[in-house]
């Protein structure tokens, strides 16, 4: 429950040195974080310290840090959103989910990073959403991570501060690769990534296919198993888990897909904005 400031009451001591010190830019105080925003601090300095909130609280506390943090971020953020039709924001074969899970995301990178500006990068504008900054990615239907091997190389015209990866389930859905050359082809692409000087690049297990036991499903989830276990020797590199993020009334009619009400895609979005928040930490812990 948010506390009510009382104007004959005087301000906590401790809530104003929240507040002032998330008004300064983070270079001025010698810290690489910063409140999510100002209302948030506000809300702090209005003397609710507390651990525990709810959601109407309006308050996010800094994450768990992590055991070994990648390359800090600039201020202007270059993204590139890699991988088949869930990277595009596919329905289907013929139909797509107005900006898949690029426009969420961005919607909540610019609020949890207000100080800095993001933008996507990519061979490709279909699909854009409505975020002009994030129209363009590098997701193409039905390709393979053969496919994205090949044109890796292609897509790094400049290099990519962030990287998010999600490649895999047509391999599944074709049947015609192992998950060993699965496996071999995403380690090239990741290779490639960071020779290109990528900061930070995100790595899904793909969002596992509806109904479990589907054909499709089964083949997946070697794949699946194999990048959760996957340990990738580089603190620029990070898993991100989305196999079990959706339930089952969030995919569209074929299994494999998001549905069109956009909510599987925004569990999506969550996931990956969950993973970068933790990986750049950007709140004062006192």
């Amino acid at each position: 429950m948010r506390h009510e400031s009382n104007s004959s009451a005087p301000r906590p001591r401790r809530g104003l040195r929240i507040l002032v010190l998330s008004l300064l830019p983070c270079w001025a105080v010698g810290l690489h974080a910063c409140f999510q925003s100002h209302d948030r601090a506000a809300t702090y300095a209005n003397g609710n310290t507390s651990s525990t909130t709810s959601a109407s609280d309006n308050v996010e506390l800094c994450p768990a840090p992590m055991s070994a943090l990648p390359p800090s971020l600039p201020a202007q953020v270059r993204v590139l959103p890699l991988g088949d039709s869930l990277t595009r924001g596919a329905l289907n074969g013929a139909q797509d989910v107005s900006g898949g899970y690029r426009t969420p995301l961005y919607r909540s990178l610019e609020s949890s990073f207000p100080a800095k500006s993001w933008t996507s990068m990519g061979s490709q504008s279909t699909n854009p959403g409505s975020a002009p900054d994030f129209a363009r990615h590098a997701g193409i239907n039905a390709e393979t991570t053969a496919g994205l091997a090949q044109r890796i190389d292609a897509e790094l015209t400049s290099t990519p501060h962030v990287a998010l990866l999600l490649s895999g389930t047509n391999d599944a859905y074709q049947g015609k690769l192992t998950v060993a050359q699965s496996m071999s082809n995403l380690e090239r692409v990741v290779g490639r990534l960071l020779e290109a000087g990528a900061l930070q690049v995100y790595v899904a297990v793909p969002i596992s296919v509806h109904p479990p036991t589907a054909t499709v499903a089964l083949r997946l989830a070697p794949l699946q198993r194999a990048l959760r276990e996957k340990d990738w020797g580089n603190a620029r590199v990070l898993t991100v888990d989305m196999s079990q993020i959706l339930a089952p009334e969030d995919y569209a009619p074929d299994g494999i897909h998001p549905g069109s009400n956009g909510v599987g895609y925004a569990k999506m979005a969550r996931a990956w904005h969950e993973s970068i928040v933790a990986a750049n930490p950007h709140c004062i812990a006192f």
